[in-house]
């Protein structure tokens, strides 16, 4: 599911891009802002660099009843997602890259609420914001020199195993051992 909603996000993103600028090529990818070529993709990276889980909707067991039985099952886990989307462009072309990010920037305002097929989940992304210290943080963590980003945050993907936990017949009336 992870990967569905990023594939979808990028994808949606690299098709406006491509709109926009009249590129044949995808410039959308899914990959680390790493360098390790030495040598700039000049192209937009997906980037996941964290995974949340959000307990604002509270963290308790599922009981259903269906016919004569009760179950009990774990509940599903709604988590955030926090992507950061880098223009990874070579120095000659950083210009270029400002342009394609600031029409990302576009692009995520716009859509702020996407559905991830084929379940059609609704998700929300929103921008994040990182002071001086915690932008360094990320970059270094990520294990390269910065490069014009933004993070954002997918919130409430939903998770769910549907493991049944226990299974119980329900008292329907008192019964007395006589």
């Amino acid at each position: 599911m992870v990967y569905r909603t990023l594939s979808c996000f990028a994808e949606g993103l690299s098709e406006y891009l491509s709109r926009v600028f009249s590129l044949r090529d995808d410039m959308v990818l899914l990959s680390a802002p790493e360098n390790r070529s030495g040598t700039a993709p000049n192209k937009l990276l997906v980037t996941l660099v964290n995974v949340e889980r959000e307990t604002a909707g509270g963290i308790t067991f599922v009981h259903r009843s269906s016919g004569e039985r009760l179950t009990k099952s774990s509940p599903p886990w709604q988590i955030n997602l926090y992507v950061l989307v880098t223009a990874f462009f070579a120095e000659k072309q950083y210009g270029e890259g400002l342009r394609i990010l600031s029409e990302s920037l576009n692009y995520i305002q716009n859509h702020s609420v996407m559905n991830v097929p084929p379940s059609n989940d609704t998700l929300t992304i929103e921008p994040v914001n990182l002071s001086f210290t915690e932008l360094s943080n990320l970059w270094s963590i990520c294990g390269g020199a910065y490069q014009p980003s933004i993070l954002c945050k997918i919130r409430l993907l939903e998770l769910s195993a549907d493991e049944l936990r226990s299974t119980s017949i329900p008292i329907t009336e008192k019964q007395t051992g006589v």
